[in-house]
């Protein structure tokens, strides 16, 4: 079975693999939102941290892994 990516949730995917993270305004500027951040939190793509009160995101490995194979299609 394969994941279907959203334009959004790839590009999301994509900057945070290339950058090491995420903070919310980058996600903004590729037309993601707080509930696509959360939406891929919660199925383990993504891990939030949290710092001074400021958060950004980093991409897990079942993350990483669904950016190459969104890459090879």
């Amino acid at each position: 079975m394969t994941t279907k990516l959203t334009d959004k949730q790839e590009a999301v995917l994509a900057f945070a693999s290339q950058h090491g993270t995420i903070d919310f305004y980058q996600a903004s500027e590729l037309g993601a939102n707080g509930t696509t951040l959360a939406s891929m939190t919660k199925k383990g793509w993504l891990a939030k941290q949290e710092c001074n009160g400021l958060n950004d995101w980093t991409v897990t490995d079942a993350g990483k892994a669904l950016v190459r194979c969104s890459a090879v299609e």
